[in-house]
């Protein structure tokens, strides 16, 4: 019978103190002195729990590693708060009188209208739409539109009241035509208020003029207004509501806050929002000085029909490239524009992402009828408007309170609640702690000391044998 080599009887004997020794539940039960089926049953039951303890903190690690988030909606009070940006835009896109359009151009615009889809196709080998192929020039859209003073009749902003409404709005060029923004994206720097009311908010009094009104996608009279945040493009072809003349229509806001968490975490499916607050930031628009998903996508779907076309439309943002002819935008620009708004693939092709922080609002409108009776001859005598019921309205944007809601996205699962959970795991399965897991990494350095004195110092001795010893005494 051979006896052991110092170096392993001191592995074994670590093992075996540890084995005794150890605060890990049931280790101890595992030994020689007990029956071998007792042993063999504390093994299994050991074995059992490792098993679960690691599945268990597999399954942690993979709900922490999946970045689930929770929404905290809090509801703040301010002295003052921002007042949203408001786009407006008459539902005519161009003035009659200013577009003086021939016979080809008005036959154009009906194809155009709602009624185009009861009309043939344009056949534009027809001699009589050559002037349609003629190069669109820069300036054709600002002055074939409405201007300011041709749609508004006085504005009022908070307590002052404003005969020229140039100075509180500004023309901004959209899908829709040329629209008027008050506190819009051309403002450096925004507007705030602190009265709430109907009384001391932003007023507008509108004279859409159908006299002047052109065949349009929309067959209705009146204007569309946008609401969005000041730093956003105002999405009017897909959002907004549209106002009719003949009333007094209050819109009462509210203010909505949303903040995302940034990578890794995901704002909603596969989607990552963008961190547009961080020093690494740079803005990759070329035609807006700030970021918002909507101006990402319009200038996304400019540059694939722009890329189709070899042209832009005198919607388009961009300044250094030919304009359609009527023409080509017809046949071209505007099936381009269609198939890239209809298509999904196309647009999640753009990398557009939504900001990490945003601000929405919510509207709540009602109306009433626009003027009263007792009005209409004071204002025929003083603005010398006739037809006042089909061409006037009065519109009131205002906060009912200067309360407003945040929705934060935070961190579900954090740090140390996978320490908590990991100890709480360990402790219910193995009834372990760090401190049982700082003594296996004890035995489990010192057995690598010894195997390595042993490596280190050959062995200059055969194992000595027990017959040996005894001839030794």
């Amino acid at each position: 019978m051979a006896v052991e080599p110092p170096e392993e009887s001191s592995i074994r004997s670590l093992w075996r103190d540890f084995r005794d020794s150890s605060t890990l539940h049931g280790l101890s039960h595992i030994s020689k002195e007990r029956t071998l089926a007792r042993g063999i049953l504390w093994l299994i039951l050991v074995i059992a729990m490792g098993i679960s303890l690691s599945i268990t903190l597999y399954d942690l690690k993979e709900q922490y590693f999946s970045y689930p988030t929770l929404t905290m909606l809090n509801i703040k009070m301010s002295n003052e708060i921002e007042f949203p940006a408001v786009t407006l835009c008459n539902i005519s896109p161009y003035k009659m009188s200013k577009l003086n359009p021939d016979a080809a151009m008005m036959d154009y615009l009906k194809r155009e209208s709602n009624i185009g889809s009861f009309m043939p196709p344009m056949n534009f080998s027809d001699p009589k739409y050559l002037p349609l192929y003629k190069d669109g020039e820069e300036g054709w859209l600002t002055n074939s539109s409405y201007s300011i003073s041709d749609l508004f009749i006085t504005c009022k902003w908070k307590t002052t009241l404003y005969f020229d409404c140039s100075k509180l709005l500004s023309p901004y060029k959209t899908e829709w035509g040329i629209c008027f923004s008050f506190n819009g994206l051309d403002t450096p720097i925004p507007h705030v208020t602190h009265y709430t009311g109907s009384i001391l908010g932003l007023t507008l009094y509108v004279h859409v003029n159908q006299t002047d009104y052109v065949y349009a996608r929309n067959m209705g009279a009146g204007v569309k207004i946008v609401i969005h945040n000041h730093n956003e493009e105002p999405n009017v072809m897909n959002s907004g509501f549209l106002i009719s003349p003949g009333f007094t229509t209050y819109l009462s806001l509210e203010k909505k806050e949303y903040k995302f968490l940034p990578r890794p975490f995901k704002v909603s499916g596969d989607e990552y929002c963008l961190d547009t607050s961080s020093p690494e930031f740079r803005n990759p628009l070329k035609h807006h000085r700030l970021y918002s998903y909507t101006g990402c996508l319009r200038e996304c779907k400019e540059d694939y029909a722009y890329r189709k076309c070899g042209c832009r439309n005198h919607h388009d943002l961009g300044h250094q490239t030919p304009i359609c002819s009527i023409e080509r935008d017809y046949n071209c620009h505007k099936p381009a524009r269609e198939e890239f708004s209809g298509n999904v693939t196309l647009q999640r092709g753009c990398g557009c992402s939504v900001p990490c922080s945003l601000t929405e609002y919510s509207t709540r409108l009602s109306t009433a009828l626009f003027p009263a009776m007792l009005y209409d001859d004071w204002i025929k005598a003083t603005f010398g408007y006739s037809h006042i019921r089909e061409n006037i309205m009065e519109v009131r944007l205002y906060y009912e309170s200067l309360l407003y809601k945040t929705f934060e996205k935070v961190q579900k699962i954090t740090f140390i609640d996978i320490l908590a959970s990991i100890g709480g795991q360990m402790g219910i399965f193995l009834g372990a702690s760090v401190l049982t897991l700082s003594e296996l990494m004890e035995v489990m350095f010192m057995s690598i000391v010894v195997l390595c004195k042993k490596i280190v110092r050959p062995r200059r001795l055969a194992p000595i044998t027990v017959v040996e010893v005894e001839k030794q005494r």
